[in-house]
């Protein structure tokens, strides 16, 4: 810890409201002097205030600000005395104040009193540079006469942080064992005092980090952890990298008044040269009666890993970007080194392109085969209203007879949570995202009417299909149904609400 004490060298106002004792030429320059000889005493009938202006310090490069605080030298002869100090900073003209110092009661001699330190600014954020810049301390007193409390000092401290500084310890050398390699790394904290709140990894090929101008904050990167918030000092990547030289960057941050103090960004050199599975190959069919994409993952023996599994991606964005297919993300193979799964989420009116790799697996070690080629598949709408249960797919129904569509909207204030078996919603805070909306379902079976029914009570994420190719996750909240005799034929009428989730909630 290392603290700048910074005192007052401006009388901003109020310099008549008190009476100077000792011969100092100004308030803020009695207020400065360091003497117990000179002081400030209150010259109205009430309250006066006072309000200075305070020298300043400049931080390094590689400092900054954690906190700030008051201290006044006073006498109070009466158990009556009453002065407040406040600490103020300006920003665009504007002038806040923080309470910073209540001095209550008698002090009989002079007495230094500190107030608490003050970890944000006067506008709630950590402090800045241009905080400590425009300083402001405001006095007021409010007893006068024999009541009245001698103000001696004045003193402004700021206590300065040192940026935490880091070491990437691993990968180094050639890594052999795995693809997604452990990135470690180290937390000093000069100051001693703050421990490591949050760390960032990146990797970046010798491609990437040989361009010019390469910035590990902001230039392309191979895998990026993001800010986490932890005081671990490994990191597992999550993704696996293809056999390269690498380096691993990781930079280290400490909270101060609600914002990162980042250590400068250190890294290690590796070389990865892994020894990876075969590429399986990959088939797809659509289905129209079961609105289903059918892919089907062939791989061969794995040599040198105790087993392996497939990840399965889709992308429906003509190949840009891929995601990994519910259910796809570990496929065991059989003995004939196959595996299939469906996938009824894709949207319907597109060309969907499918990838899947193989991933060996031998103890805790991993490696990722290249990707298959490319599998694409056109994905054909049936002009029926499907509604699908994610996760149960035998519940998926698409012969209903809807009477509304998708684009009713009702944007939600609140959280709504609606357990299981209450028939009335728990409002909480915060915020659903998307619509909400309302399905009316025509059935004149009972075969149609007990398929509808049962998805209308499923209690976990269902998507709605449009026949025009629109579709959205929702949850159902409550629903209500009318029967009549048409002809022969019994009709109901069920309506269900519904709000919108994201895809896996």
């Amino acid at each position: 810890m290392a603290i700048q004490t910074l005192r007052p060298n401006a009388t901003v106002s109020g310099a008549g409201n008190f009476t100077l004792t000792g011969g100092a030429g100004s308030a803020h320059a009695t207020l400065n002097d360091n003497s117990d000889a000179t002081f400030l005493a209150n010259a109205t009938s009430g309250v006066a205030t006072l309000v200075l202006d305070n020298g300043t310090y400049t931080a390094t490069s590689t400092d900054t600000f954690r906190r700030v605080r008051v201290r006044a030298r006073v006498l109070s002869p009466t158990v009556e005395g009453r002065v407040n100090i406040n600490l103020g900073a300006r920003q665009a003209g504007v002038v806040k104040y923080l309470a910073a110092l209540s001095i209550r009661g008698q002090y009989a001699s002079i007495t230094t009193l500190t107030g608490a330190w003050l970890s944000v600014s006067p506008f709630g954020s950590a402090w800045t540079q241009d905080d400590i810049d425009s300083i402001r301390v405001q006095i007021t007193e409010y007893e006068t006469g024999a009541n009245d409390t001698n103000i001696y000092e004045i003193y402004v401290d700021a206590d300065i942080a040192t940026q935490p500084i880091t070491s990437v310890t691993s990968p180094t050398g050639t890594v052999t064992d795995t693809a997604k390699p452990e990135v470690a790394f180290t937390y000093t904290d000069p100051d001693a005092t703050d421990e490591q709140a949050f760390y960032q990894v990146k990797i970046f090929t010798a491609a990437q980090y040989g361009i010019v101008g390469f910035d590990p904050s902001n230039s392309p990167d191979s895998y990026d952890s993001g800010t986490v918030s932890s005081t671990d000092q490994t990191h597992a990547i999550t993704s696996y990298l293809d056999n390269a030289t690498y380096r691993a960057y990781a930079r280290v941050g400490k909270s101060l008044g609600g914002a990162t103090f980042w250590s400068e960004w250190a890294f290690s050199g590796f070389v990865l040269n892994v020894t990876r599975p075969t590429a399986p190959t990959l088939t797809s069919s659509w289905s129209e009666g079961n609105s289903r994409a059918t892919l089907t993952v062939t791989g061969t023996a794995v040599v040198g890993f105790d087993y392996q599994y497939f990840e399965l991606e889709r992308s429906v964005d003509g190949g840009t970007t891929y995601e990994t297919v519910r259910g796809g993300d570990e496929l065991y193979p059989d003995v004939s080194f196959a595996a299939s799964a469906y996938d009824y989420e894709v949207k319907r009116g597109i060309t969907a392109k499918y990838r899947a790799r193989s991933i060996g697996i031998t103890g805790t070690a991993s490696a990722n085969s290249a990707y298959s080629t490319v599998s694409n598949l056109a994905i054909t709408s049936d002009s029926k209203f499907w509604l699908k249960a994610v996760s149960t797919p035998a519940l998926n129904y698409g012969a209903a007879t809807v009477l509304n569509r998708l684009g009713i909207t009702v944007e939600e204030n609140l959280g709504v949570y609606r357990p299981i078996g209450r028939t009335l919603p728990i409002v909480v805070s915060g915020t659903i995202s998307g619509s909400d909306g309302q399905l009316e379902i025509v059935t004149t079976t009972s075969a149609a009417w007990d398929a509808v029914y049962a998805l209308s009570v499923y209690q976990y994420t269902v998507l709605l299909q449009e026949p025009t190719n629109d579709q959205k996750y929702v949850r159902f909240i409550s629903r209500d149904w009318e029967e009549q005799l048409v002809g022969a034929i019994k009709q109901r009428i069920l309506r269900i609400n519904y709000v919108q989730v994201n895809a896996d909630e």
